[in-house]
């Protein structure tokens, strides 16, 4: 930096005031870095952070994934075991109900009582134990009293319809799921209690 006399010419600085103004310049750059520095620090660390935490959170949604996988695989055998013996406990006791006479009869006879006492008490709900309790109690009486052991069959079959769609997740309707004194009721009072 230039002076200016008193005759108005200018002159250079004294070494000693360069010296303090490259001091000053020097500490500033220095302040300057260090403090860059620092920002850019805390910058990196909370962009690596935010980097951890958005993989961690890709390892968390991948673990959640399979682990779904994996109750769907086990769920899958239980539903499919419980869809085979609702459809066969559906059938036979629609077979039993709709004919009292057939050459199968006495086979299907057994196999309800089977279902009854256990294959189904594995996998049914309280509604379908409800309807078969009351199955249970109809069928060995069925051939007095036919309209009651209709109505019986096809109130395990909305039953059963239920169950399934709860446990499918897949909106069938709902239908009703009466016990064994509703439907005695609405077969007009006949018949013993279930």
């Amino acid at each position: 930096m230039a002076r200016e006399t008193e005759t108005g010419r200018s002159r250079a600085p004294s070494t000693g005031q360069t010296v303090e103004v490259w001091k000053v310049v020097i500490s500033a750059i220095g302040v300057l870095g260090t403090v860059g520095g620092l920002i850019y620090g805390i910058w990196t660390y909370f962009d690596q952070r935010d980097g951890q935490i958005a993989q961690r959170g890709l390892e968390i949604k991948q673990r959640g994934l399979e682990i779904e996988a994996l109750q769907r695989e086990s769920r899958k055998k239980f539903l499919d075991k419980q869809f085979d013996l609702y459809v066969e406990a559906v059938s036979t006791v629609s077979r039993l109900t709709t004919n009292p006479a057939y050459p199968g009869r006495d086979r299907d006879l057994t196999r309800f009582w089977q279902l009854y006492w256990g294959d189904l008490g594995m996998v049914e709900d309280p509604g379908v134990a409800r309807a078969m309790i009351a199955l249970g109690t109809i069928i060995p009486d069925m051939t007095s009293q036919p309209e009651l052991a209709r109505r019986a069959s096809l109130n395990l079959s909305h039953c059963v319809k239920n169950s399934l769609s709860e446990s499918w997740a897949v909106d069938l309707g709902k239908q009703p799921c009466r016990t064994g004194a509703e439907l005695i009721q609405l077969s007009g009072g006949a018949g013993k209690q279930p």
